[in-house]
């Protein structure tokens, strides 16, 4: 009776440890997993926010570009001459 007692104790420790194995194991891949989702999202957050002035960068970049490219395909011809209405003498317009 006593050794039937004995196998039934150490057979509760046994079933014991193993629940606190697989306990300490399921919470540890919990915790690894929200980890790891809290991680990805911070990350594509910050890629996102970087992408977006990368963007505001490249568009502010180009309409100063399209800018300069109209000013600089602007013809110039220097002062405009025309021909006065009354006298047909040349009036200079600066």
């Amino acid at each position: 009776m006593q050794l039937h007692t004995a196998e039934l104790n150490e057979n509760d420790e046994n079933v014991t440890l193993t629940f606190l194995i697989e306990t300490l194991w399921l919470s540890s891949t919990l915790l690894l997993c929200i980890t790891m989702i809290v991680g990805c999202a911070c990350c594509s957050l910050q890629f996102t926010r970087i992408h977006q002035r990368q963007r505001t960068v490249s568009v502010d970049e180009d309409i100063e570009f399209s800018e300069k490219l109209a000013k600089d395909a602007s013809p110039s011809f220097g002062p405009s001459i025309y021909l006065d209405s009354v006298s047909g003498a040349p009036e200079k317009l600066v």
